[in-house]
């Protein structure tokens, strides 16, 4: 289900959750092997990470491979414990995933496609690079042995440059770091506990149009940048 959702003859990186999921892979792209953790196609480059194998399961593997100069997508049925790690990851990357499809948890899921109103770190980091949207639902029955919890399908896709000119990545996830640091505090209060001055908050808060008693969660990812 997960690659109707990316063109199966673009490049892509698949994250494999378990050892039978690499026989779709092997089907789909007409390979002869699938030794190792990468292997190269005619048409395509494919990393295959098996992440119930430690030594093959750290997301960390993504970066190594030789996408610097080319366009890519990440197709992945992935352990859901990696799941916030693994787009911090992908948001840190130079050359990023024009097209990420993932299979997660139904509530994270819900926390990076959020709603107006409703921005939370996890949304706000992938907002800054990437729009997302739930493009399937999948059920705990369908697993075996069923989960605790629902899944999603999730994709997001790269917007590239985005507020590039405004900001660097790097000042806009330090100011989120302080934003969100109590997120059931008002903005204006996590920001003067992150050492802002006082007199430039008020500014800014009254310049988008935001009084002293707004929290984060209200607020889209323009209006932080």
């Amino acid at each position: 289900g997960l690659l109707r959702y990316a063109r199966k003859d673009d490049n892509s990186v698949v994250f494999a959750k378990e050892p039978k999921a690499t026989e779709a892979i092997h089907i789909v792209h007409r390979s002869s092997s699938l030794r190792g953790a990468e292997r190269t196609c005619n048409d395509d480059k494919t990393a295959v990470i098996a992440s119930e194998q430690s030594e093959r399961g750290n997301p960390d593997d993504v970066v190594k491979n030789n996408f610097s100069s080319s366009e890519y997508k990440i197709v992945g049925n992935i352990p859901y414990y990696i799941t916030g790690y693994l787009m911090r990851l992908i948001g840190n990357m130079k050359n990023k995933p024009i097209k990420s499809v993932f299979l997660i948890q139904k509530e994270v899921g819900e926390r990076i496609c959020v709603e107006a109103g409703k921005t939370n770190l996890l949304s706000a980091s992938i907002g800054f690079w990437a729009d997302s949207k739930i493009v399937g639902f999948v059920d705990r029955k369908h697993f075996l042995p069923p989960p605790k919890v629902d899944s999603v399908i999730i994709a997001i896709k790269l917007i590239p440059n985005r507020y590039r000119d405004k900001i660097s990545a790097d000042k806009y996830y330090d100011f989120l770091k302080v934003l969100f640091k109590q997120p059931r505090k008002t903005i204006k209060n996590n920001l003067l506990r992150g050492e802002y001055d006082e007199l430039k908050v008020s500014s800014v808060l009254q310049k988008v149009g935001y009084d002293s008693v707004m929290r984060a969660h209200q607020i889209s990812v323009d209006d932080i940048v």
